[in-house]
This record gives C-alpha cells, structure tokens and sequence, in this order.
C-alpha cells in the first residue's frame, strides 16, 4: 500500500479521532413537534416572502 504523506501531518492524538468516529447515528426518526414547528416556520416564510412581491 502506497504511504499517505498526509497522514504525517496529523497532529491530533488518534484516540480521540478514534472516539469521535465511533459516534455514529444509526437511527433516525421523524418527530411529529418537529414536523410541525418546521411546516410552520416555512408557511411563515412564504407568507412573508408573498407580502414582499
């Protein structure tokens, strides 16, 4: 395998890059709050964006 000369530049300690990639999403689900503040803030927008025209 070629050497990454990249990779000697690194100066951060690898354990924590390490534990950051071990966080990982491995669900995602729809929030029905979520949903509906963000229905409203784009109804809002677009109403407001209609009064400018």
């Amino acid at each position: 395998m070629p050497e990454d000369s990249l990779e000697d530049e690194i100066t951060e300690p690898t354990e924590l890059i390490n534990d950051l990639n071990a966080a990982y999403v491995s669900k995602i689900e729809t929030n029905p709050v979520w949903s509906a503040w963000r229905d409203d803030l784009a109804n809002t927008m677009y109403t407001d964006w209609l009064a400018r025209r």
